[in-house]
């Protein structure tokens, strides 16, 4: 059995053969005497990681780099710099991808990606710089520069790790109305359980209500089969959920969720006019929205036509006093990979 395991700690690659470890890590991989090849299967751009081993000798591409200008992030969005160098015969279809740690055979792979030709001095000098939007996914990456396109793929270097100070970052907060009046529920997502609450009040630093979030998560047995039970799973952390109550009609309200010693997000909403003859309100209404990362990589059936309906909607509640936003539903395509 070949493997590619990583070190939690220090986020090292290693590769195993039948239980036993080849002494010397290869980071970069080089031409037809490589001892080692990383070959990314593809299935549209879902992809799991091969191992082959031959009985040569292994040979390093101690030239070629991919690093990252932070190591540690502070919070979900995050943008950072990827630069690589020391290239051989650049190519246009050299792409470079987000992988998850560790990094093995039964992990999707990558999360998403960019060609490297995107970079102007990449074909011409065989170095670049790209920049990605980072999303806290609540484990360790790295960056991956890959030759050979996207149909026989090879990894030839690996990053170092790059992580998140808080995997417990309260992310994905959604808003909904419930049948109630006077209620807006909140949904968000952590890694751990935590203590989580929602407070809320009409001033942002004195929240008069507050009460406690109910916790739910699934795993992939819970799901109906491949890719999802398989290559496309990841963790999706704890899925928080509690209700604000005794909201009064078309007032301003602030409210933070979270759980003491993870962190707390914050927003605001203005809630519905009280029913009745006399009462309007202006709303936009879509679905089937898709997804597209606003860095311009590419992921598993990114549809970049996504981003042109979001920027419209930014335009369409700028230019008006709209109340509500209803989304359809279709938020995104992923069809099994749990990373979109």
């Amino acid at each position: 059995m070949i493997e590619l395991q990583s070190d939690a700690d220090d986020g090292e690659f290693r590769v195993r053969k039948h239980g036993s470890e080849i002494p010397d890590w290869v980071r970069y991989i080089g031409g037809g005497c490589a001892a080692i090849s990383f070959i990314l299967l593809v299935a549209g751009f879902a992809a799991m990681v091969v191992l082959t081993v031959n009985d040569k000798a292994a040979r390093s591409v101690p030239t070629l780099s991919v690093i990252a200008n932070a190591s540690i992030l502070a919070r979900s969005g995050d943008r950072v710099s990827v630069t690589w160098s020391g290239v051989n015969e650049p190519r246009s279809d050299d792409w470079i991808g987000v992988v998850k740690l560790p990094f093995n055979a039964l992990e999707p792979s990558p999360l998403k990606y960019q060609y490297a030709n995107k970079s102007s001095t990449h074909l011409s000098e065989g170095k670049g710089v790209l920049e990605w939007s980072m999303l806290n996914m609540r484990t360790k990456l790295a960056f991956v520069f890959v030759r050979n396109g996207t149909e026989h793929p090879i990894v030839a270097a690996v990053s170092p790790p790059v992580e998140f100070v808080n995997p417990n970052e309260p992310l994905q907060a959604h808003l909904s109305l419930t049948r109630q009046q006077g209620e807006m529920k909140i949904i968000w997502v952590t890694r751990d359980v935590g203590s989580p609450q929602v407070s809320w009040g009409v001033t942002d630093n004195d929240h008069n209500f507050s009460t406690g979030a109910s916790t739910t998560t699934y795993a992939a047995s819970d799901l109906c089969g491949p890719p999802a039970t398989t290559v496309g799973f990841m963790d999706p952390g704890h899925i928080h959920s509690a209700i604000m109550h005794s909201l009064q009609p078309s007032t301003k309200y602030f409210y933070s969720y979270g759980s003491p010693g993870m962190g707390f997000g914050h927003g605001f909403f203005t809630t519905a006019p009280a029913p009745g003859r006399d009462s309007s309100l202006k709303f936009l209404a879509f679905g089937d929205l898709g997804q597209a990362s606003e860095d311009g990589s590419f992921s598993e059936r990114s549809l970049f036509q996504s981003r042109d309906t979001t920027d419209l909607l930014e335009e369409e509640v700028a230019s008006d006093n709209f109340s509500l936003v209803i989304h359809n539903g279709d938020i995104s395509y992923a069809q099994g990979d749990a990373s979109l």
